[in-house]
């Protein structure tokens, strides 16, 4: 009987192990390595549409890691971005948190909300919209989604 318990004891804790293992493997995977998103709006369709769930990879822009938790009672939102592999190039979607600002000296970001969009300017860059096509001064690159672009602009003003 003593040799049973010790068994099932040993086999629980091996259990135990590899489930705290796995949990701590799934949250620096999450925390430095991707993430997942629920599509809420069809923004970006027909490429991405609404209810759709992406994978997106952090190691491009960099992870982002909260320096404190403050923000969870109403305080300033402190993160830290590490180096990315590559910078964020032109077409990329990207992921990120609302922007919004209660003065104007300085933007801050809702956590709770996601927006995707995707890159059509970087900074530096002259953009305009000709016709309804994005158009990056310098750059000859289809840029957004070039065929959407297209069927907008051949739609009549509605005003």
């Amino acid at each position: 009987m003593k040799k049973i318990r010790k068994f099932l004891f040993n086999g629980l804790l091996v259990v135990i192990k590899i489930f705290v293992l796995g949990l701590l493997l799934a949250l620096v995977l999450r925390v430095f390595l991707f993430s997942s998103f629920h599509i809420p709006s069809d923004s970006m369709a027909p490429a991405i549409l609404a209810g759709d769930y992406i994978i997106v990879n952090k190691q491009i822009p960099g992870p982002r890691v909260y320096k404190n938790f403050k923000f969870r009672k109403g305080g300033e939102i402190e993160t830290r971005r590490f180096k990315g592999i590559r910078a964020v190039k032109r077409n990329d979607v990207l992921v990120f948190n609302f922007p919004y600002t209660s003065d104007w000296n300085k933007i801050r970001m809702d956590i709770g909300v996601n927006y995707l969009k995707r890159c059509i300017a970087l900074p530096g860059d002259t953009f305009s919209i000709e016709n309804g096509i994005y158009i990056v001064k310098g750059i000859t690159d289809k840029l957004g989604h070039y065929e959407r672009e297209v069927e907008l602009s051949q739609k009549a003003d509605s005003l």
